[in-house]
């Protein structure tokens, strides 16, 4: 049997679609049946854009067609800032209700999304993610039947209201991000049984506080103000019965450090990241803030912020404070200090240490001297002095203290931003 492009084995198409380079698969999806689904399904598995004309065009004919819809596994909407007058214009004429319905429309179809980040710079289209049984959507009606989409990220920089909530309780996600609350709308409790497998977090403490039901591991919630300094022991001992394992708290000021790190201790003792906490230069706000760092038992990952020291401790001249941290959590082992933009990160293994050596082995014996004028005398005390010495360095070789720390340094884009509260 003769193999044409009609014909050709979906195997076959796969690998020819894999080899190619990205900008013939349009070339190759009107090709064959065949070679159009394997070309598609690479075309738009993975949808980045900006706010713009091409944006709009790629959303009006994802929301068209339910084929190429089931194909987007990752959709990005990412706000661009314009750089002339011309993209100023065509972002105050896309900033339109007609457009954020064309986003709604494209979203709605995406039935096997696995990764969604939508930004909107004004907060004022949240509702693009109302589900259809919610708010029907032009063109598509209500939609039937209610379909939990199972997601495994979604970024949502929107503010919060009740078309997120009402699309929250319809996915299944397992790591959310939310930027703001909207000012004119309560927070109210998710539907029981919303949100099962959601396992971390990150965004304001009120919509933390409606995730009691999640099993929630890590969470990243900013303490900026004094609402947000008295909701934390509110609403850690809640997460904390799912065994919360990381926290990353962002914008702490430097006065509500202590309160911050007393409430956390109490409620959440077996901790094993914590991040990122201004590190007091006042030696008694110091000595107060190791007191509650012992009051942690797992603790192994620890962030703090020395920026506002002065003079900033840079390289070596941090190790006698890696050591002091260490000292007030024995479990600790990975330290980092930020400096503004620099990040200076310590390990602590018992391999860094520098290896003592014993003296035992290279003993040397006591020479035979003669007994005159008070020679084997001075030997004998030489002798008793070099095994003092001996006991001495047994003794420091079972502590390890400064030895034991070794560091890396490196630069972040944006001051104080980290990722490893996702990875402990």
């Amino acid at each position: 049997m003769a193999v044409t492009l009609r014909t050709i084995p979906q195997e076959v198409a796969w690998r020819i679609v894999l080899h190619s380079d990205p900008a013939i698969l349009p070339v190759l999806a009107r090709t064959s049946r065949t070679l159009q689904h394997e070309a598609e399904a690479r075309l738009y598995a993975v949808l980045e854009l900006f706010h713009g004309p091409r944006a709009r065009r790629v959303c009006v004919a994802v929301g068209g067609c339910q084929r190429i819809a089931d194909h987007v596994r990752q959709f990005i909407l990412l706000n661009r800032q314009p750089r002339d007058i011309r993209q100023q214009a065509q972002a105050l004429v896309l900033d339109t209700e007609e457009y954020w319905q064309c986003v709604r429309a494209a979203i709605a179809r995406m039935r096997v999304l696995d990764f969604l980040q939508v930004v909107d710079a004004r907060m004022a289209h949240s509702w693009v993610l109302a589900p259809s049984s919610a708010r029907p959507i032009a063109g598509q009606g209500h939609g039937g039947p209610v379909i939990r989409r199972r997601i495994r990220d979604a970024r949502l920089y929107l503010a919060c209201d009740e078309d997120v909530l009402c699309f929250l309780e319809e996915s299944d996600i397992q790591s959310l991000t939310i930027a703001d609350v909207a000012e004119d709308a309560p927070i109210r409790p998710l539907a029981p049984g919303s949100l099962p497998h959601l396992t971390t977090f990150e965004g304001p403490l009120i919509v933390a506080m409606q995730l009691g039901n999640s099993p929630l591991t890590h969470l990243k919630v900013p303490v900026d103000t004094e609402e947000a300094l008295s909701l934390l022991p509110v609403t850690l001992p809640e997460l904390y019965v799912f065994k919360l394992r990381a926290l990353s708290l962002v914008q702490v000021p430097e006065e509500y450090v202590l309160k911050c790190l007393d409430a956390i201790s109490i409620s959440c003792p077996n901790l094993r990241y914590l991040s990122i906490l201004p590190l007091p230069f006042d030696h008694a706000q110091r000595t107060r803030f190791l007191q509650y760092l012992n009051r942690f038992t797992h603790l192994r990952l620890l962030e703090v912020d020395i920026s506002n020291w002065n003079p900033h401790p840079i390289a070596n001249f941090q190790r006698i404070f890696a050591t002091e941290l260490r000292m007030a959590v024995p479990t600790l082992h990975y330290t980092t200090f930020y400096i503004e933009g620099d990040r200076w990160f310590w390990h602590w293994s018992t391999t860094n240490a520098q290896q003592f050596q014993r003296r035992d082995a290279r003993r040397v014996q006591p020479q035979q001297v003669a007994s005159t004028g008070g020679g084997g005398g001075g030997a004998a005390g030489a002798h008793k002095e070099e095994e003092e010495e001996m006991l001495e360095d047994d003794q420091a070789a079972s502590f390890v203290g400064l030895e034991g720390w070794s560091y890396g340094r490196g630069h972040n884009l944006y001051a104080n931003q980290t990722s490893l509260w996702k990875t402990v």
